[in-house]
């Protein structure tokens, strides 16, 4: 694990840079120890490594790879886990982990499937075919089933199948896989594992439940098999993060002394936050497919996060004035974050970064009231069990560095100090101005008192906007458009909701003069692996917040390959390496947008044309060939070279000594055994 505050630089974090007590390192001395790399080199690494080592982990073309997680070795060494699509597909049994040495070179892959994968990915069994294959294979009264189609790697051959996951009240679970071309049943698995009832001795929550899961031993692990499979892992004693068992089910003992304690919080955290978002907003898992982020406790640094690299989230043990980072409007805060990568994906920068900060901060308080523990009673701060509150949603600026009101320089605040003008916009709009039981909030350059609506609606309009309306590059202006709209789907556009939507953003200091953002929002695909030869058809995803046209262009696209005016990348790749290419969205207000992709390309080495050659008996010849390649080394095979003629590697050099016309064949071969074979011919006239 990287230390918190790299982590913090990388992903979205809870404590604003300027907030932490703790002073700064000073310069490293030369020759000093250096550090083990962050999880985002790691895992950056382990992608250029995958590129160049594709026999090692079964590649085929068209696949795609996604980090889980990464784990960094004290001394320096990586491990890390991938999943892997088979053109767009899930493949089941896919994963694979690269072990690198300290240096990022590659030293060995565990890999799940046994096979390349070379089945097409056209059914021939539709969707309702194979539910009510697998319906029947579940026995029983169910209550929905859904499918969608993957590959399925885990054993033999790999083959197309729909998985489908059939449900029931009792609660139930179970996957079952049906080939997608005979029908048949190809394996089932249960989703929900011995999910049992364990009890939380935790550090801010009191004695609470927890879902727990039983092993094959006997023993308990902090894994939710309800909710996701979340699961807590812990980093005391090292950077790899490890299980925590239990023999009793009983975690914790309300102290710090039990390392098992702040991880019950987290446990308990992520429960609740997954139950508000299923229970208030119909959300299943951050991605509404209920996947959740892992989380990991007892890193040593006073704040949190979440990674979208590793599709997890840390825990500190805190220091320096603060508790441990585990609060519950801590571990919702995070989990909030990981719903906005899935769905506005709100840039971590400017207003647009303010407004990400915000919407943690929001559904951290929402988590909070609904959980309503008496242990920590739901109010409007946020993080004040760590012992330091953090921020204050009725009056933001009473931190003496977050904004209360919008102004025109308010994008270039740190993003925790931004996101006050949202935090007071949600708290206006649903608590009212003024002063109250839950706090203190003044409207801005003397707007109107507002009255709130409560929480719950407050919440609905402020999940509608974010899921709806929202965009990567959305602004406090675009926010209040989000919220108007979402308002107005809600309860009408005539309703008192909607009245007060406009009400608290001008409380906050944005009416309808604050500018909404112009520019296209552009949706960064994912990086493109992809081999030389390789036909590519990739379409850019982008909108306009007033709908206007757009137009798409292109810089520094991989050889081969071109952009249509309307977003899609077409083509043959015709060279190898990496390639990182920027994508401009205009409108026709002449407003951009701009994102970038990265390509990482392979092949077998590129050889430049060799022409054919004419010669004379006894007179010297000599000339190089240029090939490139993206690995380290390549080897050089010639034959039907004129006799007196010889090759030393991509050198050929020699004498002819006998008239005729000779058919040379070159194969150059890299480090993965991929080759390029060119031919030409050379013509020896006598003396």
């Amino acid at each position: 694990m990287a230390a918190g505050a790299t982590a913090l630089a990388l992903a979205a974090g809870l404590l604003a840079a300027g907030a932490s007590p703790a002073a700064a390192a000073p310069a490293e001395p030369p020759g000093a120890y250096r550090p083990p790399p962050t999880r985002m080199q790691a895992a950056a690494d382990a992608r250029d490594t995958v590129g160049r080592h594709g026999a090692a982990i079964r590649a085929a073309a068209t696949e795609n790879y996604q980090v889980r997680s990464v784990v960094v070795d004290p001394d320096g060494s990586r491990h890390v886990r991938f999943d892997r699509t088979y053109r767009g597909l899930p493949v089941l049994g896919g994963d694979y982990v690269v072990h690198a040495n300290p240096d990022g070179g590659f030293r060995d892959a565990s890999v799940a499937q046994r096979q390349k994968i070379t089945t097409g990915v056209t059914p021939a069994i539709g969707a309702r075919t194979a539910t009510a294959v697998a319906v029947k294979e579940f026995g029983g009264p169910h209550q929905k089933a859904g499918a969608h189609l993957v590959i399925d790697a885990v054993q033999g051959t790999p083959a197309l199948a729909w998985q489908v996951v059939v449900t029931s009240d009792e609660p139930r679970e179970l996957n079952v896989v049906v080939d997608a071309r005979s029908g048949a049943v190809r394996r089932t698995f249960e989703g929900l594992r011995g999910a049992e009832t364990g009890t939380g001795r935790t550090l801010y929550n009191g004695e609470v439940p927890l879902t727990t899961t039983r092993r094959e031993d006997g023993s308990y692990t902090l894994a939710d098999p309800a909710r996701g499979g979340a699961r807590v892992l812990s980093l005391r004693g090292g950077d790899s993060a490890e299980p925590l068992v239990d023999a009793d089910n009983v975690w914790g003992d309300g102290t710090l002394a039990d390392p098992a304690t702040v991880a019950a919080d987290v446990h308990y955290g992520l429960a609740e936050t997954y139950d508000y978002f299923k229970d208030q907003h119909g959300r299943s898992g951050v991605r509404d497919d209920g996947s959740v982020p892992g989380a990991q406790v007892h890193f040593d640094d006073a704040n949190a996060y979440f990674d979208a690299f590793c599709f997890c989230m840390g825990f500190g043990d805190g220091g320096s004035g603060y508790g441990p980072f585990v609060s519950l409007d801590i571990v919702a805060h995070e989990y909030a974050h990981a719903v906005t990568d899935a769905t506005a994906d709100l840039i971590y920068d400017g207003e647009s970064g303010g407004l990400n900060e915000a919407t943690s901060d929001i559904f951290g308080t929402l988590v909070e009231f609904a959980a309503d523990n008496p242990q920590d009673r739901p109010d409007y701060l946020v993080g004040e069990k760590t012992g330091v509150t953090l921020r204050y949603m009725d009056d933001p600026d009473r931190d003496f560095t977050s904004a209360s009101c919008w102004s025109p320089s308010v994008g270039y605040l740190d993003v925790h100090e931004s996101s006050g003008v949202a935090n007071k916009f949600f708290y206006t709009l649903a608590v009212g101005s003024g002063e109250t039981a839950w706090g203190n909030s003044p409207t801005c350059n003397g707007a109107p008192a507002v009255t709130g609506i409560g929480n719950e609606a407050a919440g609905r309009i402020w999940y509608r906007a974010l899921t709806v309306y929202m965009l990567s590059n959305t602004n406090f202006g675009g926010a209040r458009e989000a919220t108007l709209k979402a308002a107005a789907d809600l309860y009408g556009a005539s309703s008192v909701e909607h009245t007060t939507v406009d009400a608290a953003w001008a409380a906050a200091g944005v009416d309808g003069t604050v500018p909404a953002q112009q520019e296209p929002a552009v949706t960064r695909p994912d990086v493109q692996q992809h081999l030389v030869g390789d036909a590519v058809n990739l379409r850019i995803q982008a909108r306009d917040p007033q709908g206007d046209e757009i137009t798409f262009t292109a810089t520094d696209l991989p050889r081969g390959l071109s952009i249509s005016a309307d977003g899609l990348i077409t083509g043959t790749i015709a060279a190898h390496g990496s390639t990182l290419s920027t994508i401009t969205v205009t409108d026709s207000g002449g407003h951009a947008g701009v994102t970038t992709v990265y390509w990482a390309i392979t092949g077998p080495p590129v050889v430049r044309p060799i022409e054919d050659r004419v010669g004379v008996v006894g007179e010297e010849d000599v000339f190089f060939v240029i090939a490139s390649d993206d690995g380290i080394e390549m080897t050089y095979s010639w034959s039907g070279l004129p006799p007196g003629v010889d090759g030393y590697d991509s050198l050929v050099w020699g004498t002819p000594q006998e008239p005729g016309v000779y058919p040379v064949t070159l194969t150059v071969t890299d480090d993965e055994q991929r080759s390029t074979v060119v031919t030409f011919t050379w013509t020896v006239n006598p003396a």
